[in-house]
């Protein structure tokens, strides 16, 4: 069996990252109240030139600074469940290979995020990864095509918009990634030990 899955704001928490660099640059008071990636974005868009500062926090972040992000408390537990399961990891991510401001196309988005999974140690037989599971896309509708080409029996993203896209498939299991959404009819998992709990049953019910 196939488990998908998303990679950002899923496997790597940004958060801390978006806070931290955006205090380093004056954009935030470290005493500002700002606690998610959201609010950290609400807040610089305040700022003159704002939607740039805002671009230019997602490149750094993205890019030459994703090396200090942290996975997410639970996925090394989780992929670890998954080995000894015998399940199979495939991770699916819409990414594009530059960020937007990167008029020189200096830092490769894609070419950091393996660097990353690679830094923490991801790629290991203790969490069954590798580069040739990792998979990027430059679409939505590219990533839902990719995912039912795997063949994903179940797919964990944080964005409720890849599961509404027209061509996801019909036979994957859907587990949001996030707090309790009204809009939602999949299951919906706040933290990886319900993604654990999901997926095992799945797995008992052989879907």
């Amino acid at each position: 069996m196939i488990i998908g899955l998303d990679f950002d704001n899923t496997i790597v928490e940004y958060t801390p990252l978006f806070r931290r660099l955006a205090i380093e640059k004056g954009w935030l008071d470290a005493t500002s109240p700002a606690r998610s990636k959201q609010d950290v974005r609400d807040l610089v868009r305040l700022l003159p030139d704002g939607e740039m500062k805002w671009r230019d926090l997602q490149a750094e972040v993205y890019g030459p600074r994703i090396l200090g992000a942290d996975p997410f408390a639970g996925v090394r537990e989780f992929l670890a469940f998954c080995r000894a399961k015998g399940l199979e990891i495939q991770v699916v991510s819409h990414k594009s290979e530059y960020a937007a401001n990167d008029f020189d196309r200096a830092c490769s988005l894609r070419e950091m995020a393996l660097k990353w999974f690679e830094t923490n140690g991801f790629f290991s037989d203790e969490y069954g990864l590798s580069r040739e599971r990792v998979h990027f896309t430059d679409t939505r509708t590219e990533k839902v095509a990719r995912i039912a080409a795997l063949g994903c029996a179940v797919f964990v993203d944080d964005l409720i918009e890849t599961f509404e896209e027209a061509d996801f498939p019909e036979g994957t299991g859907r587990i949001l990634f996030s707090d309790a959404h009204p809009d939602f009819d999949g299951a919906v998992a706040p933290d990886w030990a319900e993604v654990a709990r999901l997926v095992e049953e799945a797995v008992r019910d052989g879907r």
